[in-house]
């Protein structure tokens, strides 16, 4: 089963609403959750959360609503001994469209390495790769949020859920934003739009 990285997971919440402490020390411990991260956004002010995901061992591949208006970021990694570093440096993709949500990219450079038990990078698909639709193929989603339209309160445990990447017609008729760049991916019990990374913008980073 192929894995792709799913930005429908990378969630704003308030950080009052969450323990980011219980979020750490419950994080599932399977080798697919390794890659993910805690963002606390102008830890101590603004009082908002991310997700993100951990692409190489200095840079953590987020969305681009999260970096806005951020200008000190907490990362958290691993799953058992805990690593915090901190950074002021993102980059935003150029072509972000705050109403359409269209490239809805971050990277936030650490400032330092990062490395040790609990704690992994995630490879991108290749660039020959990006113009692949993926439909009917299954996917993985993980992260922090809610489970059902009815709930009110976010998940502590990190959670992953077994997909299918839906046909593009049918993704176009319940999400008037889809567009060329965006999959939608659904379940029997969950339904979820992913958008679809530029990994030739990332390999520019």
């Amino acid at each position: 089963m192929k894995t792709v990285i799913a930005l429908c997971i990378i969630l704003v919440v308030a950080a009052q609403a969450v323990d980011w402490r219980k979020i750490q020390s419950k994080r599932n411990a399977i080798s697919r959750g390794l890659f993910q991260a805690v963002i606390l956004i102008n830890p101590g002010r603004q009082n908002s959360i991310c997700g993100g995901s951990l692409i190489k061992n200095d840079k953590v591949l987020t969305a681009a609503h999260c970096c806005l208006g951020g200008t000190s970021f907490e990362i958290h990694l691993g799953t058992n001994n805990e690593k915090v570093v901190r950074s002021e440096r993102t980059t935003v993709h150029e072509h972000y469209n705050q109403s359409s949500y269209a490239n809805d990219i971050c990277i936030i450079h650490l400032d330092e390495e990062v490395s040790g038990e609990g704690i992994a990078t995630i490879r991108l698909p290749s660039r020959s790769r990006c113009s692949a639709t993926f439909e009917k193929r299954k996917a993985t989603v993980s992260g922090w949020g809610l489970t059902s339209k009815n709930e009110t309160t976010m998940k502590v445990e990190l959670m992953h859920a077994d997909v299918i990447i839906m046909h593009s017609d049918f993704c176009r008729k319940i999400y008037e934003q889809f567009t060329a760049e965006t999959l939608c991916a659904a379940s029997s019990s969950i339904e979820c739009f992913v958008r679809v990374i530029r990994f030739f913008w990332l390999n520019k980073i």
